[in-house]
């Protein structure tokens, strides 16, 4: 994956981008990501760990690459007025940047935070049947501007919306951050066709997973009440389905 793969002899090189939006805090075998490829982008919006409100970042260790992106950013203006080809206005506003640099001083002390904040979720969340983690590789380590699980309906007891449900009944909010996958949103709509068969494993995930409340300056204590809820709807799993799929009837039934 992190490879720059190149074709036979004659063949035309490929260029390797990568999505980075929630790379910042991220570690491959040891190293900060963004050195990989050709260029990495980084987002710096609200939910991510190295904010500046809104904008991003383009790490790229050409230089000409880099040359023409500071152009792009500006209309394509190489600061004669003109415009060398269609650019973005995507110009950062100085209390973005200050923003974005004072929580760059913060970055390593919260992505530290946020891995033992998922160790400690694991340790409990480990022992219930129905809920699986991803696989992070030794010498790696996730930012974890998120954090997600699957969940199994026949182990658990029950599917992903209905412990999004049981959850929001116990005032704790989740997302289903990747549900619905791309190729079926309606801008790609029409390609659904093609890749549909070929997504299954991207359907499956996408079916099945849930993403927990964690952020920075979590309490310890706050992800104890979150294990102790999804333990107490686990082993209620039976009553909370009947419960909930009362209430959905009486629902439609009022309409």
């Amino acid at each position: 994956m992190w490879r720059y793969w190149r074709r036979s002899p004659g063949a035309i090189d490929l260029s390797l981008v990568f999505d980075a939006a929630h790379g910042f805090g991220a570690l491959y075998q040891g190293q900060p990501v963004g050195r990989f490829g050709n260029a990495e982008v980084f987002s710096l919006s609200p939910t991510k760990l190295l904010v500046a409100g809104e904008g991003g970042v383009v790490a790229t260790n050409d230089d000409a690459l880099a040359d023409h992106i500071r152009i792009g950013r500006e209309y394509g203006n190489d600061g004669f007025y003109g415009s060398n080809f269609s650019g973005l206005n995507a110009r950062m506003q100085e209390l973005n940047a200050i923003l974005g640099l004072k929580s760059l001083e913060m970055l390593e002390e919260n992505a530290r935070r946020r891995n033992k904040i998922v160790n400690l979720f694991r340790e409990r969340l480990e022992q219930i049947h129905g809920v699986t983690f991803q696989t992070i590789r030794p010498g790696n380590r996730c930012s974890y501007k998120d954090f997600s699980v699957l969940i199994d309906e026949e182990k658990f007891g029950l599917t992903r919306d209905q412990l999004a449900q049981a959850l929001q009944a116990e005032n704790i909010d989740t997302r289903k951050y990747h549900d619905p996958p791309v190729h079926t949103h309606q801008t790609y709509r029409h390609l659904q066709n093609h890749y549909e068969d070929n997504l299954s494993i991207t359907n499956w995930v996408a079916s099945r997973i849930i993403s927990l409340p964690i952020y920075s300056h979590m309490e310890d204590s706050n992800v104890d009440l979150i294990c102790t809820a999804i333990e107490r709807i686990h082993a209620y799993a039976a009553e909370v389905r009947d419960l909930l799929i009362k209430k959905s009837y009486d629902s439609r039934r009022l309409r």
